[in-house]
């Protein structure tokens, strides 16, 4: 079972609490990190966390408040730090930014200002150590090469020479070079669902590690239909439109493995 386990549109604790005992995740003793987040829909982003694996230092609920618009609301940015099992500390950062409701272009500032946010966010923890072990992963709907994530949180697409103190983005590597998504939109893959970690969790020389061949979507049988449509498969959605269609998700879940040198 998974140590860490972030979620995105949560409707409310409750939920989260019913899947811990109503799935597998019962059998192993995981802590739930949730709060009801201002977002209009009612969504929320939660972590789950299996408590004897990893613990909980800090955490943080990040508000985000749109200065040209203070009506508008959306979801916290969760910012959790802990301890592995290794004890190594380990910053975590789950988001699911602005939607592209109304347009890519037209939403693009809601989600480039959120960028603004995190990046202001990781810088902290650098200048409190250049070498922190960050990881960044959510919804972010925007896809690797936008600009949010290139200009505005600055997450780097070379891995042959990692530095500290930078982000480099896995899920860039996870499309353009093993061509993996996480959904499906008109018969074209996406990967909206992105994993950016620091730069020291990509040297095998760090207390814990990884590497971009370790980024990848869990697309199994269970969680796939055929795409009737155009060619494949794609995500089994739990509904289509308001007609109950018996689905999981229209996206694939992320994931990464870390190990100890």
């Amino acid at each position: 079972m998974p140590e860490i386990v972030g979620f995105c549109e949560i409707e409310n604790r409750f939920v989260m609490e019913d899947i811990l005992k109503s799935t597998p995740f019962k059998w192993r003793n995981y802590g739930l990190i949730h709060k009801e987040s201002p977002d209009n829909r009612g969504i929320d982003v939660a972590l789950i966390y299996r408590k004897e694996k990893f613990r909980i230092l800090s955490q943080a609920f990040f508000k985000v408040q749109f200065p040209w618009d203070t009506t508008k609301t959306t979801r916290d940015i969760l910012y959790v730090k802990g301890v592995t099992h290794f004890e190594d500390t380990l910053h975590i950062f789950m988001n699911h930014w602005p939607s592209r409701l109304g347009g890519q272009s037209e939403s693009d500032r809601n989600r480039q200002f959120v960028a603004s946010i995190l990046r202001s966010k990781v810088d902290s923890v650098f200048r409190t150590n250049w070498n922190a072990n960050i990881l960044i992963m959510g919804d972010f709907n925007d896809e690797p090469d936008n600009s949010s994530i290139t200009d505005v949180l600055r997450a780097q697409t070379k891995f042959d020479q990692p530095q500290p103190g930078e982000l480099y983005n896995l899920a860039w590597y996870m499309k353009e070079v093993k061509g993996m998504g996480s959904l499906k939109f008109q018969g074209q893959w996406g990967l909206i669902d992105q994993l950016i970690v620091s730069g020291s969790l990509l040297n095998k020389s760090n207390s814990i590690y990884t590497t971009p061949d370790n980024a990848r979507t869990f697309n199994a049988d269970f969680l796939s239909e055929k795409d009737e449509a155009f060619i494949g498969v794609k995500p089994f959605r739990t509904y289509v439109g308001f007609k109950y269609n018996g689905g999981f998700s229209d996206h694939y879940p992320v994931y990464i493995d870390f190990y100890k040198p």
